[in-house]
């Protein structure tokens, strides 16, 4: 019976450890709009129109961006970066596509510092011909 009750102690121990690791896990949240023709690393410039917003999750050292463009070209390729104060780039940007009503959506994850806060996304409208920035505003995240 003691082997019994120390081996369910010794599990329940084990549950705990592991779900107070999951509840110690910071998570941060932030959703910015999307400027149009913006290039200037995630300041926001009066006068040019939002095409679009980025969601923002932020879990220890991974970043989600989920961008939704609402007046994006259609039928375009745009490549989805995340950047962080002073313009320095994290991991590898994704690709997504608009239909043909400038309507698209697409989601992917950055590995970041610990000591990065604020950032910003930028979905770039890429053909061959054309490199077109579309900057977020920064936006904090925990």
């Amino acid at each position: 019976m003691k082997r019994k009750l120390g081996g369910m102690v010794a599990l329940a121990l084990a549950i705990m450890t592991c779900l107070s690791g999951v509840a110690l896990a910071k998570v941060s949240h932030a959703k910015a709009p999307v400027v149009k023709a913006n290039s200037t690393c995630g300041e926001f410039p009066a006068g040019h129109p939002v095409i679009g917003t980025v969601s923002f999750k932020r879990v220890g050292n991974l970043v989600t961006v989920t961008v939704v463009l609402n007046h994006g070209v259609p039928n375009s390729s745009y490549e989805v970066s995340l950047s962080t104060r002073p313009c320095a780039p994290r991991g590898s940007p994704f690709t997504m596509t608009t239909n043909s009503k400038g309507v698209g959506k697409g989601s992917g994850s950055f590995s970041v510092l610990a000591t990065d806060k604020e950032f910003f996304a930028d979905p770039a409208r890429v053909t061959p011909s054309v490199f077109e920035p579309n900057d977020t505003p920064f936006v904090r995240l925990r």
